[in-house]
């Protein structure tokens, strides 16, 4: 096929002012045009896709991508209870929650995990040892959950995802808890010493928490409330908020957009 500027010279009359003829010319810009067309076109899908795939998470990749907006129903099957009481057998000093669900903790007996929420939701919740999370075959985090837990003290929480876990009436030397994700951690009664790290957009309210000291250390955009009688050493990096109850010796650094601040 010839070139569109080239093979005219003998047509002088037929050249465009690129040195081809007004129809190959018009041919030229139209292949252009449709190129260009064809370029944008899988640019746009491209972005599509990856918005798809943002929304949908958990959804995309379970298979059912093609309704993810309303990918995790209510179970409609009235075999399934909507309540269960699990068996709690504490292993060690740390307690680890991997679904998000509302957790409430209160110490006493007996040890166990009552489970209420959405039945097929309910039916999927497990707790192994110290651990309480979905079975492997389940992959919804939208259906409604709360879990109440009872048994002894639990010196260390570790929250990931975005749980939210209510700890209430505390009565123990020492509170040392780890929020990965967005969840949110509150707690009433009394400590000697608290240790929060934040690593995310999670949040801890301790203001109703009695402690002598705490540490707290927030990577991220996390928010604290705490309450130390004595002293209290802050690190945040990135643009994590600190609120500090009260009159304690405060030792602060914070890297970024952060803030420590002093309430009465």
């Amino acid at each position: 096929m010839r070139d569109c500027t080239t093979g005219w010279s003998n047509h002088p009359s037929l050249e465009s002012s690129c040195g081809a003829p007004p129809h190959r010319e018009n041919r030229c810009n139209m292949n252009k045009t449709l190129a260009w067309t064809a370029v944008l076109s899988i640019a746009v899908a491209v972005v599509c896709l990856s918005l798809a795939h943002s929304i949908a998470g958990n959804d995309w990749r379970g298979g059912r991508w093609w309704n993810f907006v309303s990918s995790c129903p209510s179970s409609g099957d009235a075999t399934k209870p909507g309540s269960v009481t699990l068996a709690w057998e504490p292993v060690g000093s740390e307690f680890q929650i991997a679904l998000p669900a509302t957790v409430t903790y209160q110490p006493g007996t007996p040890s166990q995990a009552i489970v209420s929420g959405d039945p097929e939701a309910v039916s999927h919740v497990r707790l192994s040892g110290n651990v309480l999370a979905f079975d492997d075959g389940f992959d919804c985090d939208d259906l409604p959950v709360s879990v109440q837990l009872t048994g002894p003290a639990v010196p260390k929480w570790r929250l990931s995802g975005s749980g939210r876990l209510e700890l209430s009436a505390l009565a123990q030397e020492a509170l040392d808890l780890r929020i990965s994700g967005s969840g949110d951690v509150r707690a009433s009664g009394s400590v000697q010493d608290l240790s929060l790290r934040i690593s995310g957009s999670g949040s801890g309210d301790f203001g109703k928490l009695a402690a002598k000291t705490a540490s707290i250390q927030i990577s991220g955009s996390g928010d604290a409330d705490v309450a130390p009688q004595d002293q209290a050493d802050i690190r945040v990096s990135g643009s994590g908020n600190v609120k500090v109850h009260g009159n304690p010796k405060i030792s602060s650094h914070v890297s970024g957009s952060g803030r420590v601040e002093t309430v009465p």
